[in-house]
Parts: structure tokens; C-alpha cells; sequence
């Protein structure tokens, strides 16, 4: 029963390689109620034993309603249920990262065998109504929601985002600006790519990570492949560019903000497993946006990064 709450908890879990999961897509929240989605991918990994991902910081989104939480669960976890086997979870980013500062190595594996567990687990006990799985889960819950934070996590993290745009606007002419907020209000990214390819610098994430007691020479190691602790953060980056060319921060909800952030816990991962399956169209951009500034800051990994695909749930 150990380990479904362990995304949203503040025990990380160790990150072992290899794993027997063979995932092929991510798929967003978002998605999980369409029943022919759901559905197709189960036939996919009947068919192939390919299977699909959830990040596990997929439960702390599900679980942010105080009071019908269990009801969102079942409900967006029923037609997943039919085929627990075809599920992988994958790791945190702070858990892939933190594991890359420590070792100086660029993460290889992202799916968690021991989430993956726990959450087939879970579906099994969802299916047939009860079980000591979901009695472990409902108590999590409830005892981890005051750890869990989640106004404070938006509010927070619209306060960090909104510094970090802040920062950014002193540094850009009022005239650039305008010009490609209206570029991105017409739909149009590519001068915002052009732009984040140009100014956010792997580089000073790098100092960055040295300031806050990563030893140098892991800091170093870790700038010559693509990873997972430098790419969150040139991913938040992106977000607040996207905040200052777009506007409207001062006035969005804390939620609001906080869900492009936590779409990267998802990007991550389809980055390194190939495809993201989500009806948002921002977060399908963020993933072009950070595709584009991955392969430009590792231009030996372009063709990696090109490798891998967002789609809409319409299209499958």
C-alpha cells in the first residue's frame, strides 16, 4: 500500500533503473475521462504491450478538492481501471532532479516502479469498490492534506512566477514586448521561440544550481545532456516569458498560474518517453516551446528532442 501519495508527500523516493515499463505516450489529467482515449490505449498495450503514463504528481492534482476529492479520483480513474497493467507513473521531476545533483548524471529512467505499484494497486480497489488499498489512500489523504498546501502551492508559485516575469520585463524593450504579445495573441510562437532559444541560457541555470550547494563538478557534468534539473528550470523560465509577452498576471487566479507550471510534471516525462496526450492547447505549446529551447541549448540532441510528439486526444 506504501507509495501512491509519495508525489505530493516531502519523502522523495529513490529513483532505480531499470524498469520493466514501456510507455509510449503521457497522458494529461485532462484526458483521463474520455473513454475512447482510455480505451484505445488500453487496446494499444493489449495489442503491443506498449503502455501509457501519468506523472505522480497526477494524484495531488486530483485531490485539491477538499471535500469531493474521492469522487474525482474514482471518476477519472474508472476507465483506467479496466486495465491497471497498462499504466506506468512516473517519477517526480524534483525526485529525477534532485537524484541528477547528487550524481552528476542526466536521468536515464523516469518511470517508478514502486508508484507504479501502488497505483494498480489503487485502480484494483477502485474497481471493485473497496479494499485496504483505498482504505491506505483515503487515510493519506486525508493526513497529508495540510502537507500538501495546495492554495499555498499556487499562491506561491504565481508569486514566483510573477518575480521571475518581473525580472525578465526590465530587460526588454516596451516595443519587443508588445510586438510579440501580439504575435502569441494571434496564435503565432515563433518569435517567442526565436526569443527564449536566444536569451534563457542553460548556463545560468548552471550558476544558479552552484549557488543553492550543487558541487561544481556535478553542475558541470550535467550541462552535457539534456536532464531533468536543468530542463524544469529552463521550463519555469519559459512560463514567465510567456506571462510577460501575454499579460494579465496581476489579475489571473493563483490556480491559473500554477497549472502551467505543474503542466511541466507532465512535459518532462513525455520528453523522455516520446509523446503528451492533452486537450489544453497551452500546455501542448509549452511542450513545442521547451522541444525548440532543448534543442537549441543541445544541439548534439536536437533530433531527441524533435523525436517526441504532443497530439490531441481528438486526433488519436
Amino acid at each position: 500500500m506504501d507509495g501512491v501519495m509519495d508525489g505530493v508527500s516531502s519523502q522523495p523516493e529513490p529513483v532505480t533503473t531499470p524498469s520493466a515499463g514501456r510507455p509510449v505516450l503521457v497522458l494529461d489529467n485532462n484526458v483521463l475521462r474520455n473513454e475512447r482515449v482510455i480505451e484505445g490505449c488500453i487496446a494499444r498495450y493489449l495489442r503491443t504491450g506498449e503502455q501509457f503514463a501519468l506523472p505522480s504528481m497526477a494524484m495531488f492534482e486530483l485531490t485539491k478538492h477538499p471535500d469531493a476529492w474521492e469522487s474525482t479520483v474514482r471518476k477519472s480513474l474508472e476507465y483506467v481501471g479496466r486495465s491497471p497493467d497498462a499504466l506506468v507513473i512516473t517519477h517526480t521531476a524534483k525526485d529525477l532532479g534532485a537524484l541528477e545533483e547528487v550524481t552528476g548524471k542526466p536521468t536515464e529512467q523516469v518511470v517508478s516502479d514502486k508508484m507504479t505499484s501502488a497505483w494498480r494497486k489503487l485502480l484494483a480497489d477502485i474497481r471493485t469498490g473497496d479494499g485496504p488499498d483505498l482504505d491506505y489512500f483515503r487515510w493519506a489523504v486525508t493526513t497529508l492534506r495540510k502537507e500538501m498546501r495546495y492554495e499555498e502551492y499556487e499562491t506561491d508559485t504565481r508569486a514566483l512566477i510573477q518575480k521571475l516575469r518581473d525580472i525578465a520585463r526590465s530587460t526588454f524593450p516596451r516595443d519587443l514586448i508588445a510586438r510579440i504579445g501580439g504575435d502569441l495573441a494571434r496564435g503565432e510562437r515563433a518569435t517567442f521561440r526565436e526569443l527564449v532559444a536566444g536569451v534563457i541560457r542553460v548556463e545560468q541555470q548552471r550558476d544558479a544550481h552552484v549557488r543553492r550547494g550543487v558541487p561544481k563538478d556535478l553542475a558541470d557534468a550535467l550541462l552535457d545532456a539534456p536532464g531533468v534539473s536543468y530542463l524544469f528550470a529552463l521550463a519555469v523560465g519559459v512560463v514567465a516569458l510567456d506571462w510577460l509577452f501575454r499579460g494579465g498576471i496581476e489579475s489571473a487566479k493563483p490556480r491559473t498560474v500554477a497549472n502551467d507550471v505543474l503542466d511541466i510534471e507532465y512535459i518532462i516525462p513525455a520528453l523522455w518517453i516520446g509523446g503528451l496526450v492533452a486537450r489544453d492547447d497551452g500546455a501542448r505549446e509549452r511542450f513545442d516551446d521547451l522541444k525548440v529551447l532543448g534543442a537549441a541549448t543541445w544541439p548534439s540532441h536536437a533530433q531527441w528532442f524533435g523525436r517526441a510528439q504532443t497530439v490531441h486526444p481528438d486526433d488519436l
